[in-house]
């Protein structure tokens, strides 16, 4: 699918579109990753009829992984998927140089896009992130599409109309995921306006975002169930918007219960709990104990999952 503003400003083309998911990194007890439950998870994904993948963003612990192991996952997640589905591969850190360096390696990976979430804790203002880093980062990968990150309530930077305006004029950002359900009137500017698509940044918002004009989600649900999270928006764009809200309605419980704990906590403890993937994350995270995972497991229960770790 080719970007619909690239007649207009020469915006690079990309086939990003529909419901993607934002991939766990499965680990093992010692901390290294676990390639064989990764290989794994990426076929399901694919069985279930998933847009696309997304390694090594928040949900996949890029923070905390070392540079090596970062690097491996997005390759092995470009091999395994072997062109089946677009990989966009988390390459963001609050350093350019770092971003840089993991842009460069993804796109030499084979990755068909990369999203780079604003830098975080040494709180640039927002002119700088447009600046001194994604411009930069662009300028250094030419033609490979880029989709900037805005999740304020882990990096506290600001997005507002400047920023988007501003990406609009780089032709390697195709669009924004959108993680900040306090701010729906910017959302709604970059829907509105030609130059970078919207991608729901939250699993609850999906239809709504959808509604706006969004072109897609990256979903942390989507792990776990991406072949109903990927029916929401194919019930979307097909017209059925009666089928897409009673199926949005219908994962809501578990859409709620992916962030009980925190993500990738929950997430974690949900993959688990369906026997997909080993009881470990980086730590400081471990995995949701008591009434947290109980509400997990129940929520998986009641959309027709069947629980074999408790």
């Amino acid at each position: 699918m080719e970007n619909e503003h690239s007649d207009e400003i020469g915006y690079v083309d990309h086939n990003i579109h529909g419901a993607g998911t934002a991939l766990v990194t499965p680990m093992n007890s010692n901390g290294s990753v676990d390639y064989g439950a990764l290989k794994h998870l990426v076929e399901f994904q694919i069985d279930k009829g998933i847009g696309f993948l997304v390694p090594c963003g928040t949900t996949g612990e890029s923070a905390t992984l070392s540079n090596r192991q970062h690097d491996l996952v997005v390759e092995r997640v470009v091999e395994y998927a072997d062109g089946r589905v677009p990989v966009v591969g988390g390459t963001g850190s609050n350093s350019t140089c770092e971003a840089l360096k993991r842009t460069r390696h993804a796109k030499e990976a084979g990755v068909d896009a990369v999203l780079l979430v604003e830098p975080y804790y040494n709180k640039p203002e927002e002119e700088d992130i447009i600046s001194e880093y994604y411009t930069i980062i662009a300028t250094e990968n030419e033609d490979l599409p880029m989709i900037a990150y805005h999740v304020p309530g882990r990096t506290g930077a600001s997005f507002t109309e400047y920023s988007a305006r501003e990406l609009a004029k780089i032709p390697e950002f195709i669009g924004v995921k959108w993680a900040d359900p306090t701010d729906l009137e910017t959302a709604r500017f970059i829907c509105e306006n030609p130059g970078l698509e919207l991608y729901s940044g939250e699993d609850a918002e999906n239809l709504i975002f959808y509604k706006m004009g969004g072109k897609g989600a990256i979903s942390v649900t989507a792990n776990a169930v991406p072949d109903l999270v990927s029916e929401v928006w194919n019930l979307y764009a097909a017209g059925d918007n009666e089928g897409a809200e009673s199926l949005q309605e219908r994962i809501a419980e578990l859409n709620s219960a992916m962030f009980i704990a925190g993500n990738p906590k929950s997430v974690k403890t949900a993959l688990h709990a369906m026997g997909m993937i080993q009881p470990h994350a980086r730590k400081p995270i471990s995995l949701a104990t008591g009434n947290k995972r109980t509400t997990i497991e129940t929520a998986l229960e009641n959309i027709g999952i069947q629980v074999v770790n408790r």
